[in-house]
């Protein structure tokens, strides 16, 4: 049970009939969640009969912490749905009075839809009904709902629900708090809740391109490369002239493994500013995907010049050695970035790789 004198928060669900099954099944996969008295759900089918309905489902969805698009094409097909429920849901997140959470159930073309800024669920916005196993995207919602619920609790109560008498002596509803909060998040390791604050920052002012950049870490902390990778392209709409923002891009893109574009975002990020060892450490690894791992050292020697204790420029040019056959060399490159840091996991790959003689290397 949460502690004593939280009130669960308020979860609305938006749907159209034709998905009601689907509905069903997610809210069994959120039982818990209200069996633990975290979250108090509603839905159409709790009207009454004699009820007049539509001021029932506006006076519910108006008091909900939280709402649940559940989109389909029958959802879009829905005028109630789409210009009533989502028109209504879209103000009240941009008021601030709540958090809109679209689940994307079958495929359907929401690209464009006017929600499409938003972080949707299942994890990469895959339509629950093309997963081989439901069970799994249902699982997946489940957990970034109840990730939201333990980050709402810890967060002051939306304007709505707070004395117009008497003034709120909770943090004022800032960008600036958001983005702190945010960064403190981060620095904590829980990337989830990050994003929350950062989308929160987003809501007061979209044109925060430190807010995209700074979601566009947390999104690589998770390994989630393509929704790093568009938040990262966002930041560079609003701000084209961050050459952080293009080195950022450059190792997502070799994450990814596309080295070539990977290049291309570094050259930018070199036109602004030639003097990061990052932009340079990042060319090394993408000419070592492309197996120009003489280029590939020449990079890394750039770099060490800009910061001879640049932990990444020692491990890629001790991948690039072993791939010339230049072991010893390799080994002294390799030991200098387990020196600067004991915990980087490529490194040590590498290391077993001198004595192993194996073909694949980290970049």
């Amino acid at each position: 049970m949460p502690p004593e004198g939280l009130q669960p928060i308020k979860l609305f669900y938006a749907y159209a009939h034709e998905d009601e099954h689907l509905h069903d099944e997610l809210a069994k996969h959120l039982v818990l969640l209200q069996r633990q008295g975290f979250i108090e759900s509603w839905y159409d089918r709790q009207i009454l009969p004699g009820m007049e309905w539509k001021s029932e489902i506006e006076k519910q969805l108006t008091s909900a912490r939280i709402i649940v698009l559940l989109i389909s094409a029958d959802f879009f097909f829905s005028d109630y749905c789409y210009s009533d429920e989502m028109g209504r849901a879209l103000q009240q997140h941009e008021l601030g009075e709540a958090w809109v959470l679209p689940v994307i159930l079958r495929p359907v073309d929401w690209k464009k839809a006017p929600f499409a800024h938003l972080q949707c669920l299942p994890r990469d916005a895959r339509p629950i009904t093309t997963w081989s196993n439901q069970d799994e995207a249902f699982l997946s919602v489940a957990q970034g709902i109840r990730s939201l619920v333990d980050w709402l609790r810890t967060q002051p109560p939306p304007v709505k629900e707070q004395s117009k008498e008497e003034p709120s002596a909770e943090a004022p509803n800032t960008k600036e708090r958001w983005l702190k909060e945010g960064n403190l998040l981060d620095d904590a390791g829980n990337y989830e809740g990050a994003l929350v604050a950062f989308d929160f920052a987003l809501r007061l002012d979209p044109h925060l391109s430190y807010a995209y950049l700074h979601k566009s870490l947390a999104f690589y902390s998770l390994k989630r490369f393509q929704e790093a990778l568009d938040t990262c392209n966002q930041a560079l709409r609003l701000d084209p002239s961050n050459a952080f923002a293009y080195i950022t891009k450059g190792n997502l893109l070799n994450n990814m493994r596309r080295p070539e574009e990977a290049l291309a975002a570094c050259n930018e990020a070199l036109r602004l500013d030639s003097y990061s060892a990052y932009t340079y450490s990042t060319i090394a690894s993408a000419l070592g995907l492309l197996g120009r791992f003489q280029e590939t050292l020449g990079a890394c020697d750039q770099a060490l010049r800009l910061d001879p204790n640049h932990t990444a420029a020692h491990r890629v040019a001790g991948s690039a050695l072993i791939r010339l056959q230049r072991h010893q060399e390799a080994s002294r490159a390799i030991e200098r970035a387990l020196q600067l840091d004991p915990s980087d996991a490529q490194s040590y790959f590498n290391r077993g790789q001198v004595f192993l003689k194996f073909k694949y290397l980290f970049f």
